[in-house]
């Protein structure tokens, strides 16, 4: 493999609360093991040492982001500055897991190191899904703080905060010193009312130095993955599935590189001088024929929520597929489901979702009429529930996915042992199979279909496939 670069030097970040600390320690071991050269965990304690706390500690003293996470620019910039013109910076962030949860890096993030030092910018900044919109998660004195108070970039797909991948460039430079200096500015930063403009209505949270980010990466056609349905994620999903146990896999350094590696050609790195029209699929920008990344305009969860809570107080019921989305969205476990019914074409699904509109005006009528106290998620859940007794086969494929989602490491690696993945015939006529034996409500009983709680769903429905694996197989 041609190597494009010279040295790598990873860096995170804490302010020396738990789990940061540790798992910022635990990511640096990680790094040097993997192949990194050096590995630096920058704290709280660097930066009070130096004129930039001083500077910015009406920031940096906040406790949400140890200080916004306008730490995040700032030692991202002085590390690339002090780094050989042809070495490169990967920065992530350490997280709130579990201490020792999962391997940091599967292996040294080739793929992305060598992206970078490939692409235009020289440098590889987080990436894009199908769920994050900028208008959603960015507040109006930020958009307009940075001349980008337009309707396309508020439509305009959202760039996650990470992971970095940064060799000293104009361009990389550019974005990095721009940043800094606008999220130097509590007005754009912090949590702070708008006061140059009203909020969008479809404002649901600031993202803080990811809403600048992205905005900046979308201004200065920066490069970063793209894993949504158009672009990378059936790669994204694969990587992810096959770790199951890493938080947000994609968030991570190593594993983003193996989302990337995966939706490239075997040999796409051995060649002298690849084609980066192969990577256009998965990597945005890399021409400056790439358009914005654009969302068509939707009504926010926030606002669902709302109109589906009014219409229960009112009993003036007009409940939509998109309501009923926002409240089950909000519970994992049925979230689960919506999940695996996305998977399904549109038009065999749309018979269930009208049958569970039609369900939950009736529901919510009635309640209504009667005095019955109601809730968003009841409502949403039983008409679901109902509409999929009345559609058999998708309640069944619904279940295939859902069950499999949850089983634990040891019951999927025995499952797929004795009949494979249910990607496969046989592996989805046996998890067919199961369900049958075993019974919708005895695999997940609406009551902790309610509790929306995967961890201890996960546990019983393991244990529920080992036994019936087990009675098929005594041996």
């Amino acid at each position: 493999m041609t190597k494009r670069y010279d040295k790598t030097h990873f860096i995170v970040y804490s302010n020396n609360a738990e789990p940061f600390q540790v798992n910022g320690e635990n990511y640096c071991a990680a790094a040097l093991r993997c192949g990194f050269d050096t590995a630096t965990h920058f704290t709280e304690e660097d930066l009070r040492e130096t004129p930039f706390w001083a500077e910015n500690a009406g920031i940096l003293e906040q406790e949400r982001g140890a200080g916004y996470w306008l730490w995040k620019p700032y030692i991202t910039l002085q590390k690339l500055r002090e780094v050989g013109p042809n070495d490169i910076v990967v920065y992530n962030d350490v997280g709130r897991y579990a201490p020792g949860s999962f391997t940091p890096f599967p292996r040294f993030p080739q793929a992305a190191v060598n992206m970078a030092a490939l692409s235009p910018n020289r440098y590889l900044f987080g990436f894009i899904t199908d769920w994050l919109i900028q208008g959603h998660y960015t507040k109006r004195d930020c958009f307009i703080g940075l001349e980008a108070d337009t309707e396309d970039m508020h439509l305009a797909a959202q760039i996650s905060g990470g992971p970095i991948f940064a060799m000293p460039s104009e361009q990389s430079f550019k974005f990095l010193e721009s940043w800094l200096k606008y999220a130097q500015d509590p007005h754009i930063l912090t949590d702070m009312p708008d006061e140059r403009g009203d909020p969008l209505q479809e404002f649901e949270d600031h993202r803080h130095d990811m809403a600048i980010s992205s905005i900046l990466l979308h201004q200065q056609r920066g490069n970063y993955l793209d894993f949504s349905k158009t672009g990378g994620f059936a790669f994204a999903e694969e990587v992810r599935r096959r770790n199951r146990h890493v938080p947000r896999a994609q968030t991570h350094a190593g594993y983003f590189s193996l989302m990337l590696e995966r939706a490239l050609p075997d040999d796409f790195f051995m060649r002298e001088d690849p084609d980066l029209a192969e990577a256009a699929h998965i990597v945005r920008n890399l021409t400056d024929a790439d358009p914005l990344p654009v969302h068509e305009r939707i009504t926010p969860r926030t606002v669902l929520a709302e109109e589906f809570q009014q219409m229960l107080r009112t009993g003036q019921v007009a409940i939509s597929q998109d309501h009923l989305i926002a409240a089950l969205s909000e519970n994992r476990l049925i979230n689960s489901k919506l999940h695996a019914l996305s998977k399904l074409p549109e038009d065999i699904t749309a018979p269930l979702w009208k049958h569970a509109v039609d369900q939950a005006n009736t529901i919510a009528k009635s309640l209504f009429d009667s005095g019955t106290p109601n809730t968003p998620i009841h409502t949403a859940s039983e008409a679901f529930g109902a509409a999929e007794l009345a559609h058999p086969y998708l309640q069944t494929e619904i279940m295939v996915q859902v069950v499999w989602g949850l089983l634990d490491d040891d019951a999927r690696s025995i499952f797929k042992g004795r009949h494979k993945n249910v990607k496969t015939g046989q592996g989805r006529q046996a998890m067919i199979n199961f369900i049958t034996a075993t019974g919708h409500d005895t695999l997940l009983p609406r009551e902790n279909e309610l509790g929306g709680r995967p961890t201890q769903e996960s546990e019983r429905i393991s244990a529920l496939v080992l036994a019936w694996l087990a009675a098929l197989d005594p041996t």
